[in-house]
């Protein structure tokens, strides 16, 4: 059973990292207002005709670092055990990711009771795949749900 559970955690690890992807964030920006001393000679007060008190400069300075925010992430409560639940498995589409899965699916029949596993991809081929595309991503979400499942691995490849 821990190989099992070795081998789901992956999964589920895998899985995070791909939800996790996403833009690079936005540089950091930082006004800066301080007073500075302007040292200027005669001769060069009189060509500018500019005061020799101290003068109000504002500076923008910009982190090439970026900023990254990372806000909490609540999510569903893992269930206690997966015997007699609905397991299925969602494939990116990517090469040897199907072989992964395959695997999955083989530890979970011989060492869960009673665990019911659908190879998504198998059952609706157009479930194969992922999209970058809002509207399509919550259309294979809603897919794969209509599956009922009580748990989702997903794995890509290469």
């Amino acid at each position: 059973m821990s190989k099992l559970l070795n081998v789901l955690f992956v999964g589920l690890l895998l899985a995070g990292i791909a939800a996790g992807c996403g833009p690079a964030p936005t540089p950091e920006k930082v006004i800066v207002k301080e007073t500075v001393e302007v040292q200027v000679t005669p001769a060069v007060e009189k060509a500018a005709e500019a005061p020799a008190a101290a003068t109000q400069q504002e500076w923008t300075l910009l982190n090439p670092e970026g900023v990254v925010i990372v806000e909490p992430l609540v999510t569903n409560a893992h269930p206690e055990t997966l015997e007699g639940k609905t397991v299925v498995l969602k494939w990116s589409g990517k090469p040897n990711g199907d072989i992964f899965l395959d695997r999955i699916a083989e530890l979970l029949v011989k060492d869960v009771k009673d665990v019911k596993v659908i190879k998504s991809w198998e059952v609706n081929p157009a479930l194969k795949g992922w999209s970058a595309a809002k509207g399509k991503s919550v259309t294979l979400a809603k897919a794969i749900a209509e599956l009922e499942p009580d748990l989702v691995i997903g794995a890509q490849g290469d």
